[in-house]
C-alpha cells in the first residue's frame, strides 16, 4: 500500500492489502503487549488495522500518551488490560471497542463511530 510517497520499503498492491494482509492484522496483531511491566511510559504510538494497539498483563503498571488506533478487527479492543493499571491520556479512535478489562483508564478521549468508554 502505497500513500503517494517514495518510500524505502516495498509498497503492497490496494487489492493484496485488503484481500491478504488486512485480515491476519485485524484478528492476530498487538502493536504493544506487555507482561509483568512496571512504570513503563510508551508515547506516540498509532496502530491500522489491528486487533488491539496494547494488551497488557500480569500486573502492569503503564502510562501511555498520544495514542490512537483505526479500524481495529474481529472482538479486539483498542486497550486491553487483565490485571494491573494503565493509564491513557489523548487518545483517539475510530471504530472498534475502547478497552477491556479493570484498571485500564482513558482520559481525554476522542472516539469517530464509537461511543464514550467510563472509566472504572
Amino acid at each position: 500500500m502505497s500513500d503517494g510517497w517514495p518510500s524505502p520499503w516495498v509498497t503492497v498492491p490496494q487489492t493484496r492489502w485488503n484481500s491478504t494482509i488486512l485480515p491476519w492484522t485485524k484478528a492476530n496483531m498487538r502493536l504493544f503487549e506487555y507482561h509483568n511491566v512496571r512504570g513503563e511510559k510508551i508515547f506516540n504510538s498509532f496502530a491500522y488495522g489491528c486487533n488491539s494497539l496494547g494488551q497488557f498483563n500480569n500486573n502492569c503498571d503503564i502510562d501511555f500518551y498520544n495514542a490512537g488506533s483505526d479500524n481495529v478487527g474481529g472482538a479486539g479492543f483498542n486497550m486491553a488490560s487483565s490485571a494491573g493499571t494503565v493509564r491513557v491520556g489523548n487518545y483517539a479512535r475510530y471504530n472498534g471497542s475502547g478497552s477491556s478489562g479493570l484498571g485500564a483508564y482513558i482520559y481525554n478521549h476522542m472516539a469517530i463511530n464509537g461511543g464514550y468508554i467510563p472509566n472504572p
